[in-house]
């Protein structure tokens, strides 16, 4: 299948999307600092967590996995249009994520996923669940 808009067009769109500040992250961050938790949002460590969340002596790394871009097994479908392309985009994004998350629980950090559909339908379970990772560790 064709796509139906132009390459610039295309371009111009895919542009917008953001890698920073996006409406999921601001939500999470609004949550953490409303129950006091200390956090660095993306924090300039290897492996790129969204934010890295401090407790006594404990850190845990929150990634916040869009369902697209992831491959999320509930929501994922795949685009009609540059299959091959987004096949592997979404195959190359998994093997990262994969390789990122061992690194950081190489180095000691607890790691925390959270797929954009559970932010959505309840934030406040996401942050408790962070919020009591960091008294189990």
């Amino acid at each position: 299948m064709v796509d139906r808009v132009s390459k610039e067009k295309r371009s111009e769109i895919m542009s917008r999307i953001r890698s920073k500040n996006t409406k999921m992250e601001v939500a999470v961050k609004g949550k953490l600092q409303e129950r006091g938790l200390w956090f660095v949002y993306q924090p300039k460590i290897q492996g790129h967590p969204d934010f890295l969340v401090l407790g006594k002596g404990m850190v845990v790394a929150v990634r916040l996995m869009g369902c697209f871009w992831h491959g999320c097994p509930d929501h994922y479908s795949e685009p009609k249009s540059n299959v091959e392309f987004w096949r592997q985009k979404v195959l190359r994004n998994k093997a990262r994520d994969q390789k990122t998350k061992s690194i950081l629980q190489m180095h000691g950090i607890r790691v925390l996923d959270f797929w954009e559909h559970e932010v959505e339908e309840n934030i406040e379970a996401v942050v408790s669940r962070i919020e009591s990772s960091l008294k189990t560790m």
